[in-house]
């Protein structure tokens, strides 16, 4: 099967309903899916003293801090 948005394979496994029930949880597969899907480079941040900022994507000479 592939991703609708960018054509990547997606294997059975990650067809699955995915039940989200924290907000890091929901970090961690946003950052799971720009890093496999998307190509950028996705990095959560600390938990505290980040300035509010989740993840970190980058690519090329771009970063961009995501809240």
């Amino acid at each position: 099967m592939r991703c609708p948005n960018c054509g990547c394979e997606i294997s059975s496994d990650e067809t699955k309903p995915i039940i989200i029930t924290t907000g890091e949880e929901f970090e961690q597969y946003l950052c799971g899916l720009i890093n496999s899907c998307v190509g950028l480079s996705c990095e959560m941040t600390k938990a505290s003293g980040d300035q509010g900022v989740d993840l970190v994507v980058a690519g090329g000479d771009k970063r961009i801090a995501v809240q």
